[in-house]
């Protein structure tokens, strides 16, 4: 199974949101996910409900 990486990037300029987003660790280079959140707390629990429903899909899938 892929790993992946999740981040939380703060607003580039005054008036944006932060964004989170979900990276396959394989190919860096593309987001498998991009959300706007209003907080750094908002964008991490995105990205942990995102990641358990990774775990839970390969598990179905018989990848994990």
């Amino acid at each position: 199974m892929s790993k992946f990486v999740g981040v939380v990037y703060d607003p580039p300029h005054a008036g944006f949101p932060y964004l989170a987003v979900l990276f396959n660790e394989k190919d860096m280079g593309k987001a498998m996910v991009a959300q706007p959140v209003s907080s750094i707390a908002e964008g991490e629990a995105l990205i942990a409900e995102l990641a358990k429903g990774l775990v839970e899909l390969a598990k179905k899938d018989g990848n994990a």
